[in-house]
């Protein structure tokens, strides 16, 4: 198993990340198309949670060579949503978990929905001046 975590940042701007449990907790950015290698051995959990606009959007949980002797991985959004984050075991995609165009498609739900609905949930999304979900 691999003893890292590696954090590719494939979007065109920095994104700041908390890390929790590993990097001496201490935050990292990563910039556009790079990645950062976190060492993660094994018998270690944390978390990686990516920041938008300083606030917690989606988080990654993960468990280096936990029960079984098996990774576990998971991915949640925290407070709404912010970003297409996505996780999975080095060279197998059959185990990624999320969704690598997810705030597109939340912007094309919300461009679509009635003025009834856009009403009634709009306290509850983020959106920029031009009205595109963040």
């Amino acid at each position: 198993m691999s003893r890292n975590i590696f954090v590719t940042n494939l979007s065109g701007h920095d994104q700041e990340f908390e890390v929790h449990g590993w990097n001496n907790n201490q935050n990292i950015t990563v910039g556009p198309g790079q990645t950062f290698t976190i060492i993660a051995p094994d018998g270690s959990s944390g978390a990686i949670i990516a920041l938008h606009d300083g606030h917690e959007g989606e988080q990654a949980e993960i468990t280096k060579n936990g029960w079984g002797g098996n990774d576990f991985i998971d991915l949640s959004n925290i407070v709404g949503a912010g970003g297409n984050m996505t996780v999975q075991q080095v060279n197998n995609p059959a185990t990624r978990k999320g969704d690598p165009l997810f705030m597109q498609h939340l912007n094309d739900a919300w461009h679509r929905a009635d003025a009834g609905w856009r009403q009634a949930l709009e306290l509850c999304v983020h959106r920029d001046n031009n009205d595109n979900v963040t």
